[in-house]
């Protein structure tokens, strides 16, 4: 079920031969099983056979296939956040797997900077 915390995102790399996948990001706030705050950020590469009939007819195109990650927010007190970042891939070259993880590096940064409140950075 959709809602405002999830969304399929086409993806696309250019390059001599361009990277693509479509992923299901998923934002889920919760309380963990010792009652601690955290938010994870999850998105899960998939594939389907429509994918896979067109993907043979394109050579400048490689798309991922199984991938994914997940970044765990987890409040330890008023003023400290734990940050956990956990991936996974199947890639087809050693390109194409340092392509997935140089664009997941830079989405963790940008979901850091959403996620760090302002009120943690105080003046001296």
């Amino acid at each position: 079920q959709f809602d405002l915390n999830s969304h399929v995102l086409v993806t696309n790399i250019c390059g001599q031969v361009h990277f693509r996948y479509v992923h299901l990001d998923l934002r889920w706030p919760r309380e963990n099983e010792n009652g601690i705050r955290e938010v994870l950020y999850v998105a899960v590469v998939g594939d389907t056979e429509a994918n896979a009939q067109a993907r043979e007819s394109r050579t400048d195109v490689q798309w991922a296939r199984d991938s994914g990650y997940c970044i765990r927010f987890t409040e330890v007190n008023e003023t400290t956040i734990d940050v956990t970042y956990d991936r996974w891939s199947q890639s087809e070259s050693e390109n194409q797997a340092q392509e997935l993880f140089v664009d997941w590096a830079q989405v963790v940064c940008r979901w850091s900077q959403r996620a760090t409140s302002f009120k943690l950075i105080q003046s001296g």
